[in-house]
């Protein structure tokens, strides 16, 4: 017999409620326009935002499967190639992810997505050179804030934690312990 904790039940079921209808609406969607492109890659994309939120890994099998019709394309269309990268990660194909990533960038130079997973998955693997050049990439595309961030967590990671403290931009120019 199981025992459930107070206060544990009423607020778990409160987040489902929140999420699941409008997911499931969309769902449903989907269902009735099985090859509307925007579509798939806007669901499959919530699907991966429960499962980074919800920790349940299910919710990848549903977004890879809003992609069916795209996965296994050797050169689907921009956004489901960056989400199909995003899944593939998730699940530690991080080569496949890479593969993915790469054909993005060289397709659209300006994809700020790709270019940020990218910087992640050389992180992961802690090629850091790499995730230097991605976090450069993202200099030029991106919010200061946002491309600092990339460099400080970069610089932190590194074992140059005053660097990542002191991090900022000049001029366009980022001042921080890997540039």
């Amino acid at each position: 017999m199981s025992t459930i904790l107070p206060g544990t039940a009423p607020s778990r079921t409160r987040t489902l409620t929140r999420t699941i209808p409008s997911t499931t609406a969309m769902g449903t969607f989907r269902i009735s326009n099985p090859r509307k492109r925007d579509t798939a890659v806007r669901l499959a994309e919530r699907y991966f935002a429960l499962a980074s939120s919800e920790g349940d890994p299910r919710y990848v099998g549903y977004a890879q499967a809003a992609l069916k019709p795209w996965w296994d394309l050797p050169a689907p269309p921009l956004d489901a190639l960056v989400m199909r990268a995003i899944l593939k990660q998730y699940s530690h194909d991080f080569s496949g992810a890479m593969q993915d990533l790469e054909a993005a960038t060289r397709e659209d130079a300006n994809n700020a997505r790709a270019w940020s997973w990218r910087a992640a998955i050389h992180m992961v693997q802690a090629d850091y050179e790499k995730a230097q050049e991605d976090c450069l990439a993202l200099q030029k595309l991106e919010s200061e804030l946002y491309a600092v961030g990339c460099v400080a967590y970069l610089d932190g990671t590194t074992g140059k934690a005053a660097a990542a403290h002191r991090c900022e931009v000049s001029r366009g120019v980022f001042l921080c312990g890997v540039f």
